[in-house]
């Protein structure tokens, strides 16, 4: 709930910035090369005080860190809103983005910490996808409301009053329940929860000693003082061990999810995907309304073209219900292959942008595109936010994704702008997205040889070491 509440609110003031402009630069006497640097200067600023945050956010702990930043943006938000000229308004926005880049990162910690506000391993298989993906999808919302009904909202309300409306939203976030301050990692057993089933549950496996705490060598090992040391309750024979490496392989090879932490380049190319996810999102919310709305596709009223443009964010909610359930089922790599084919099939039919489509055909274009977006999302996330410290993790994650918003916004108003704003201008735009798309998935290709672990080949039962890359 409270990161939903957070991501929802960061991106509708990132979004709500490009329709405020105008509004701005009327206001306060300036052109349009400097108030672009109102939204220019907040996002780059937030994806370079990212890695800064991620610090603070171990330092401080989950509770006060988000405390600091709530408090932090909702009284530069103000000051913002205040500003009498631009360079009030261009410092407040840089200082507004070091609390945005925090509460970034508390998003996806908050989305993968249940109670006690610890994250384990068991997102890979599913069990934190849910949180990621609710965060993910009110993202992506928020960008659309900043977007879509931000411009309504700047007629009556003003400039000023719409840099105010994500403030409520992370104020009713600390409401919410919060996890632990506590984020270093959990005491690591020294032997694993399969080998713990098995000594409790198979009799045959297990040593006398383990199974009988009244034995008389219990006793006299109790009694001999320091200087012998009393076997331990959980000792397992080696025919345990090799049962246990047995179990292992046959789990292990099925999927690639029973792995440990991913490696180095395997992350990278999680990163990479996440990036390029995003830069697709960030496509979608700056071109969809916009172009939409301005009739350049359809020539229908705005009641029924705000309803059209829906079917994008209806598709996400689909698609991100549908992952929590088939990553827990197959695992997050397929899932998140799929989804960015799917995204880049949607993208594939809506590049013509016919201006004889009827309504239903673009809405059913576009929740294409979201279906693939939402399926992608939230697995993407989870093979990242694999830490028992969900802190260090989610800082790589929100960097990528924040840098991919920002590549997305610049090149979809880059390239749309460099054919003056016409329906060929929005194709050209679209055309890094379906690139984006078809990329994300291929890099994903190599990602299991990169963290499935296989048995050694030494001897039987020997311990479980990590495969050679083949890239």
């Amino acid at each position: 709930m409270a990161a939903g509440l957070i991501a929802f609110a960061l991106t509708l003031n990132l979004s709500a910035g490009n329709v405020i402009l105008p509004a701005v630069e009327r206001d306060l006497g300036i052109t349009s090369a400097v108030s672009r640097w109102v939204v220019l200067g907040y996002a780059l600023a937030t994806v370079a005080f990212i890695p800064v945050a991620g610090r603070v956010g171990r330092r401080a702990g989950v509770r006060r860190a988000l405390v600091w930043g709530v408090g932090g943006f909702g009284v530069v938000s103000v000051v913002c809103a205040l500003a009498p000229e631009v360079v009030t308004l261009l410092a407040g926005r840089l200082v507004l983005a070091a609390f945005a880049a925090l509460l970034t990162i508390l998003t996806a910690v908050l989305a993968v910490s249940g109670p006690g506000g610890k994250a384990g391993a068991g997102a890979s298989r599913g069990g934190h996808v849910g949180g990621l993906a609710v965060a993910a999808v009110c993202a992506t919302l928020g960008g659309f409301a900043g977007a879509a009904a931000g411009g309504g909202l700047v007629s009556p309300l003003g400039w000023r009053a719409l840099l105010l409306l994500p403030v409520p939203l992370c104020l009713l976030a600390l409401t919410a329940r919060l996890p632990d301050t506590q984020t270093s990692p959990p005491a690591t057993p020294t032997t694993s929860p399969t080998t713990t089933s098995l000594a409790a549950t198979s009799p045959t496996t297990t040593s006398p000693a383990a199974t009988s705490p009244a034995t008389p060598a219990s006793a006299a090992s109790a009694s001999a003082g320091p200087s012998r040391a009393a076997v331990p309750s959980t000792a397992i024979s080696p025919t345990a061990t090799l049962a246990n490496a047995n179990a292992n392989a046959d789990t292990d090879t099925d999927t690639d999810t029973d792995s440990t932490l991913p490696a180095l380049p395997a992350r990278a190319l999680t990163l990479l995907t996440t990036t390029l996810l995003s830069t697709i999102d960030a496509l979608m919310i700056v071109l969809s309304p916009f172009f939409l709305f301005q009739g350049q596709v359809m020539q229908a009223p705005l009641p029924l073209v705000g309803l059209t443009v829906m079917g994008l964010p209806a598709g996400l909610m689909a698609g991100a219900i549908l992952a929590t359930r088939l990553t827990a089922r197959i695992g997050p790599r397929p899932v998140t292959v799929t989804g960015a084919l799917l995204a880049a099939l949607g993208l594939a039919l809506l590049l013509p942008l016919s201006p004889t489509w009827s309504a239903a055909e673009v809405a059913l274009r576009l929740a294409v595109v979201g279906a693939g977006m939402g399926l992608s999302a939230a697995p993407a996330h989870s093979m990242i936010m694999t830490d028992e410290t969900p802190v260090r993790p989610a800082t790589h994650l929100q960097f990528g994704r924040t840098l991919g918003y920002v590549l997305g916004a610049t090149l979809a108003a880059t390239l749309w702008a460099a054919e003056g704003f016409a329906r060929a201008g929005v194709a050209t735009a679209l055309l890094p997205a379906l690139g984006s798309a078809a990329v994300a998935a291929l890099s994903l290709i190599p990602y299991r040889s990169m963290t499935t672990r296989r048995p050694s080949l030494q001897r039987p039962g020997a311990p479980w070491t990590p495969t050679r890359s083949r890239v």
